[in-house]
């Protein structure tokens, strides 16, 4: 669903539940047991010189090395223990310099997957010695982007396709190159609701929301839209999206032109980040409308926030802080305080990886 000149490649999946009984509600997230690449799979085993055929026992019971690595054992991602018990199976004495540095551990986590490490730090290994060094593979979990009062027996993901080089390889991420190149249309796929009883709408709908998501964060907020225009409740809802380019990365554009026009999305607001020489994010959005946000928030609004973590998640409550300071005259303690209480009221919600 991005556009061409996107340096991303985003996908909207959707998923049959028919048959199969499995409800959620909005807010919920989807587990998905996916395969890992088959390429990446080949490539492991013509390196070791594994036909691939090779029994081995874990815990799902005695399968050949192919199926485990295909189906059940880690290989796009490492971690430290997985490094650890190589090592120590190994001996390898370059390794044991890696694992005994925590920077050069942290950096060789970054980027690196199983191919790597048998390839850099060679050893002689039987396929068992192999499968009982790598992590069990688990499933990965997604933010719901669809609402049942409005699909039925379905439900959709918002997924990032992970893909780069590094050292001269195409490295992808496990589940959503699985999402977008090896399932197809009828293919049948493991899932699982994982609930989420802290990211839910209020049960008033009258409660004005404001809704903060930047890239695939928006998903939960497409299912929140869904299930409002569904029941058919009309206003109260504000949307803040960041993005990179308006033409390329506009998710579900015309999914929320559609829903400001029939008022079930009362405001939006968005953030192009590439599309002027200064970066705009979502966080500067707020502060362009703080005293709207501090008068809704007066009003006894919830906010919604989803996605990363590490920086978008930092910087939007950063932005809050700064606006419960300058619109309600709050000291610096008082506004961590005041967020403090919007979080025990369930008024700050937040869904973040």
């Amino acid at each position: 669903i991005t556009g061409r000149g996107s340096d991303k490649e985003v996908y909207h999946v959707e998923l049959s539940l028919k048959g199969s009984g499995i409800t959620y509600e909005p807010g919920d997230s989807v587990g998905i047991v996916a395969y890992n690449p088959p390429s990446l799979v080949d490539a492991i085993l013509q390196f070791k010189g594994f036909e691939g055929s090779e029994k081995v026992n874990i815990k799902e019971g005695e399968l050949t090395l192919k199926e485990a690595l295909s189906s059940y054992l880690e290989i796009t991602v490492l971690n430290r223990e997985v490094i650890q018990r190589y090592q120590e199976a190994t001996g390898h004495s370059k390794l044991k310099e890696v694992v005994d540095n925590e920077n050069l551990l942290n950096h060789y986590l970054y980027g690196h997957d199983v191919l790597d490490l048998l390839e850099e730090f060679p050893s002689e290994l039987t396929a068992q010695q192999l499968a009982e060094i790598l992590r069990s593979f688990p499933a990965r979990l997604y933010s719901i982007s669809s609402s049942q009062a409005a699909v039925g027996d379905e439900v959709h993901v918002t997924v990032s396709r992970v893909r780069y080089s590094h050292k001269g390889r195409e490295r992808s991420g496990a589940c959503s190159s699985y999402l977008a190149d090896q399932i197809e249309v009828d293919s049948l796929v493991s899932v699982f609701i994982e609930k989420n009883p802290a990211f839910k709408l209020p049960e008033d709908h009258q409660t004005p929301v404001i809704l903060v998501g930047a890239g695939t964060g928006v998903a939960p907020f497409r299912a929140f839209l869904q299930h409002r225009e569904a029941n058919n409740q009309k206003g109260n809802t504000w949307l803040f999206f960041g993005e990179r380019r308006f033409h390329s990365d506009f998710l579900y554009q015309v999914e929320w032109q559609k829903l400001l026009k029939d008022g079930t999305l009362e405001k939006l607001d968005v953030a192009f980040s590439r599309d002027q020489e200064q970066k705009i994010y979502v966080q500067h959005r707020l502060l362009e409308k703080q005293k709207e946000i501090y008068a809704w928030l007066s009003k006894g609004a919830s906010i919604y926030l989803c996605g990363d973590m590490k920086l978008m998640a930092r910087d939007v409550q950063k932005a809050l802080l700064q606006i419960f300071e300058t619109e309600g005259g709050m000291s610096e303690e008082k506004a961590v305080e005041y967020l403090k209480k919007l979080k025990k009221e369930k008024r700050f919600q937040t869904d973040v990886y």
